[in-house]
């Protein structure tokens, strides 16, 4: 799948769309590819390796997504204010997750399964003491 901006051809559309099932053989989904729709969930078949770059990025709607164990890179933003999203597994074969990829899920569970991430974890500033 391409990389949008902002200028999916479904756009004009995008307050009726609510999934989207990806074809199988798809292997990633392009950059701003349902960013500011009103999807609920996606599914992804196992061919997909990448989630681009504000992918799902501003879906308020959007609660829930299959991800296949061939996902090994989620780009910067990907799930960016998707405020309903509480909680996603990520596989083993996962390699990268991009900058801010779950920033403003304030709800947002992880479910790490054998992943071997570097994080980098930003605390308020206000927050003086970590026990």
């Amino acid at each position: 799948m391409r990389d949008f901006h902002y200028n999916q051809p479904w756009y004009s559309e995008s307050d009726e769309i609510t999934s989207a099932t990806i074809g199988e053989g798809i292997k990633n989904v392009g950059a701003y590819a349902f960013s500011v729709t009103d999807i609920k969930s996606a599914s992804l078949p196992s061919t997909v390796t990448e989630i681009g770059d504000n992918a799902f990025a501003n879906c308020i709607w959007f609660s829930s997504i299959n991800i296949p164990h061939s996902l090994v890179k989620i780009g910067s933003d990907a799930f960016y204010d998707d405020f309903n999203l509480r909680s996603i597994n990520l596989n083993k074969e996962l390699k990268e997750i991009g900058k801010d990829a779950f920033s403003g899920n304030n709800s947002l569970a992880l479910q790490l399964h054998s992943v071997k991430l570097s994080v980098m974890i930003f605390f308020p500033s206000r927050i003086s003491v970590i026990n």
